[in-house]
């Protein structure tokens, strides 16, 4: 699935038109809701302990070499907040 978004994202050529760029914003809005549905269940279930990070900001920065800030960005901020509290 993820290979065809790819392959579209490659391909895809937006002119410098407001009606392309508001579609564009509006598709980019609803990936980024489907990455903080799918990063909030990761962080849910600690899914990053299978990679030995020790917490979802942790995983964020070395796996998908991300800045301390951008982890503390939505979607991921969303995700964050999914976590059960910590003991």
């Amino acid at each position: 699935m993820l290979t065809r978004l790819r392959e579209a994202i490659d391909e895809v050529q937006i002119l410098p038109v407001g009606d392309e760029l508001k579609e564009a914003l509006a598709l980019r809005s609803r990936l980024d809701a489907k990455i903080s549905a799918a990063a909030a269940d990761f962080a849910a279930a600690a899914l990053y302990d299978m990679d030995y990070a020790t917490s979802m900001t942790a995983w964020l920065r070395f796996e998908a070499r991300m800045t301390s800030r951008d982890t503390h960005r939505p979607p991921v901020a969303s995700a964050r907040r999914a976590l059960p509290p910590r003991r």
